[in-house]
């Protein structure tokens, strides 16, 4: 589990510990491990006796568990040790790869944060921690919604790179225009709408998505310039974008009737 404060993997110890009180399993056969990132990991040092934990923090994308002095610490380090568990660090990059192989391969849009439970498994499995014949399951505590600024600077990684490669080998880049974002383009053909509605709008149809899935299509079609931002407002404290197709967009739909 994701430790930031040390209160969520406590709280995985202390409910074990009511289900075998109250008969609903026969054993705690459960191992507990912890990660936290590389740049703020204070409980995986303590739990390591490591050193003045107090000086060794850094940067990083993973903010929603970059806890420097997390209040349930101890509690944490106690659940880790009874469990006969382990805790664990993991960089940034680790984490975005985590991110984006989750993605691609589960449909789940995590946070960094939250794929910090995938980012962990292989180090786990070369170091012995774990075995391929376990059981595992990694929590993934929060949607990467919640933290769009990582995704997008990881995707403007991605964009330059991509733009390096046309310059340099002289080859247009790949940009797939699926069935998904042609329905959003007609779905944008009569109307501007923000996001949920056009997911609203898809989902009454047959083929049923995501709504992260909706946003990463929305994104993607105004980096193609086939929609554009058409205007945002404040409804009960959120930003809602309106998404309008564009003149490229209505000729593409031209092309393809």
């Amino acid at each position: 589990a994701p430790m930031g404060s040390g209160g969520l993997i406590s709280a995985l110890w202390k409910s074990l510990n009511e289900f075998q009180i109250l008969g609903l399993i026969d054993k705690k056969n459960s191992k507990l491990i912890g990660v936290q990132p590389k740049g703020c990991a204070p409980i995986v040092d303590k739990f390591h006796s490591i050193g003045n934990f107090e000086d060794n923090f850094e940067k990083t994308i993973a903010v929603d568990i970059a806890f420097r002095k997390p209040t349930r610490d101890l509690e944490a380090i106690k659940a880790l040790k009874e469990s006969n568990g382990y805790a664990i660090k993991v960089s940034d990059e680790e984490m975005l790869w985590a991110s984006k192989a989750l993605a691609k391969m589960e449909g789940i849009f995590a946070e960094p944060a939250a794929a910090s439970t995938i980012a962990c498994i292989s180090k786990l499995l070369d170091q012995g921690i774990i075995d391929p014949s376990d059981t595992i399951v990694c929590i993934i505590t929060g949607s990467g919604l919640k933290d769009p600024l990582a995704a997008i600077k990881e995707l403007e990684r991605n964009v330059m790179l991509e733009k390096f490669i046309k310059f340099k080998v002289k080859t247009k880049p790949r940009i797939g225009i699926g069935s998904t974002k042609i329905q959003i383009l007609k779905i944008l053909e009569n109307k501007k709408l923000h996001g949920y509605e056009v997911w609203k709008k898809i989902n009454e149809s047959k083929f049923k998505i995501s709504i992260p899935a909706v946003y990463q299509h929305l994104k993607e079609l105004e980096q193609i310039g086939l929609i554009s931002k058409s205007k945002s407002e404040i409804v009960k404290g959120r930003v809602r974008t309106y998404y309008a197709i564009t003149t490229k967009g209505i000729e593409l739909l031209k092309a393809l009737t």
